[in-house]
């Protein structure tokens, strides 16, 4: 395995505790910027920065959607504190952008 798809997974799950945490802390704009420096960062070493930024706002746009029809249908909710949007919160939509950096590296798969 390449080290730099192992870097990838290990900084995307670093960046995950941060939001996870920042979020349980009352503090999620902790997680909003952890997971922007994730994308800009990936975006910047590979170079592509067209596309890792469609495809990381295709990926927040479409995990809004979904985390949002599930708590309109009562099958996810989010402690009020977390709350920084609605119905799904800027935080989680901030997560599902960094995932799609490791679409195509740690998670290409």
């Amino acid at each position: 395995m390449k080290r730099s798809v192992l870097v990838n997974a290990a900084v995307f799950q670093g960046n995950w505790f941060v939001v996870i945490l920042g979020a349980a802390a009352g503090l999620p704009w902790l997680g909003i910027l952890s997971s922007l420096g994730f994308v800009l960062g990936f975006a910047a070493l590979t170079r592509r920065w067209a596309g890792t930024l469609t495809l990381a706002a295709a990926s927040a746009l479409l995990g809004y959607a979904a985390d949002s029809a599930l708590v309109i249908g009562g099958v996810l909710g989010f402690p009020e504190g977390t709350r920084l949007g609605g119905p799904s919160t800027l935080w989680m939509v901030a997560l599902w952008a960094a995932i799609a950096c490791t679409l195509h590296s740690s998670m290409r798969w």
